[in-house]
């Protein structure tokens, strides 16, 4: 498998201030620095307004960093399931534009999520699905561009129809892109897994706090009184006592943040057990050879985080 970074795992340093701040161009020489992984895969949100020149310029530097841009994803879901008119065409040429986008990054595959959140299975829709896909594969065989589905959030993002589609709509130029987020939104994350992972080009290995080691984001979380444990990679100032006040109302103060920050809410409730590693087997088990993608969506330090995940995955296939 080759292993990459999703660009949104690293979200709080794109967006911070000062030593933790990463700008999109110093992105990829970042990510090979930082973690050793060799690729990205973008979000369509990280580029909003971004130009052409731009977007080449990333490129190249991404190419010249080792860590090329191999896939953007399309951040919104795509509304395909019209019927051929004025919704038809709106989707159809939003999905030209990142297309064009993709193609100037580099980039071989763009992922796309259906417009379906229906729970309700509903064949009409589903041939309408089928002949949005079948006219865009159409109309981007000339940018050598392949198109990924992403599992839609309704009746068309289980293992059966994800597949369904991807078998219909036909061609070497459409795929599936599983990720561990959707398989274990299922009743088995591993059988959803070994269903769509024979037809990816690339899979998200979607993974938060609770599948890493809490050791790691504890050694790696900054100082309580350098960054806010809201926006990890910003800084916030120390709050100082006007001149005047009381040093006992100062030390009840300090005490009664001490106590209300251990005390764990009433309403928190534990983790949901790790499938990740389960779900890396799955690809193992059927043979899966192409891009996984580090996808982070937790809170704590992504470059530690992404770094435990990245050893156990290289320690899970080593021993198979």
């Amino acid at each position: 498998m080759l292993l990459t970074l999703t660009a949104r795992s690293l979200a709080p340093r794109l967006g911070a201030r000062g030593p933790m701040a990463v700008s999109m161009a110093e992105l990829p020489r970042f990510v090979f620095q930082q973690t050793a992984l060799r690729g990205l895969a973008v979000d369509t949100s990280l580029l909003k307004g971004w130009g052409l020149d731009r977007l080449e310029s990333l490129r190249t530097q991404a190419d010249q960093a080792g860590c090329p841009c191999l896939l953007l994803r399309e951040s919104f879901p795509v509304a395909s399931g019209h019927a051929p008119g004025a919704h038809f065409d709106e989707a159809m040429k939003r999905v030209d534009l990142v297309a064009r986008a993709a193609h100037r990054l580099g980039c071989n595959a763009l992922a796309l999520q259906p417009d379906c959140p229906g729970a309700q299975a509903d064949d009409r829709a589903f041939d309408f699905h089928v002949a949005f896909y079948r006219r865009l594969i159409e109309r981007l065989d000339r940018l050598e561009v392949n198109v990924l589905i992403e599992p839609a959030a309704g009746w068309l993002g289980t293992p059966q129809w994800h597949v369904e589609l991807v078998k219909k709509v036909g061609g070497f130029r459409i795929g599936t892109l599983p990720t561990f987020e959707a398989a274990c939104r299922t009743p088995d994350c591993v059988a959803a897994l070994r269903q769509t992972a024979p037809y990816a080009g690339a899979v998200l290995a979607s993974f938060s706090n609770h599948d890493v080691p809490e050791a790691v984001l504890d050694a790696a979380a900054p100082a309580d009184d350098e960054t806010s444990d809201e926006k990890p990679g910003r800084t916030t100032k120390k709050k100082t006592v006007r001149k005047g006040a009381s040093a006992s109302a100062t030390a009840t103060a300090t005490r009664s943040r001490k106590k209300t920050a251990r005390k764990p809410k009433a309403e928190d409730s534990p983790p949901p057990p790790s499938r990740f590693l389960d779900c890396v087997k799955a690809l193992g088990a059927v043979g899966y050879e192409q891009i996984l993608a580090l996808d982070y969506l937790g809170s704590g330090d992504s470059v530690a985080a992404v770094n435990a995940a990245r050893k156990q995955i290289e320690t899970s296939l080593e021993a198979t």
